[in-house]
C-alpha cells in the first residue's frame, strides 16, 4: 500500500463538506480516504480562524520543498534543461 498526498482540490472538497456539517469519518468516505487521513488533516491544518485550504496547500507546498528529499537542481543545470527543451530535445 502506498500513500498518497492530499491534493488541492480534495482539501478544497474537505473544506466545503466541513462547511456543510459533514463530520470526518463521512468526508473520507466521500474522498475514497481512510478516515485517520482526514482527521489527521484537520487536526495538523485547523487555526483560529478553522480550516482554510488555500493556505494549507501553500504550507504543504514550503514543507516539500524544505524536506530533506526534495529535488534540487542548480540554476546551471536549469538553464541547460530549458536550453535543451526550447530545442525540444528529448533525452
Amino acid at each position: 500500500m502506498s500513500y498518497k498526498h492530499l491534493s488541492q482540490p480534495e482539501r478544497y472538497q474537505i473544506y466545503a463538506l466541513m462547511k456543510a456539517g459533514h463530520l470526518p469519518a463521512k468526508i473520507a468516505q466521500l474522498l475514497g480516504r481512510h478516515k485517520s487521513s482526514i482527521s489527521w488533516e484537520l487536526s495538523r491544518n485547523t487555526g483560529k480562524r478553522g480550516y482554510r485550504p488555500q493556505q494549507t496547500d501553500q504550507r504543504y507546498q514550503e514543507r516539500a520543498q524544505s524536506s530533506r528529499n526534495a529535488r534540487r537542481v542548480d540554476k546551471v543545470t536549469q538553464a541547460l534543461i530549458a536550453e535543451r527543451l526550447s530545442l525540444q530535445w528529448s533525452p
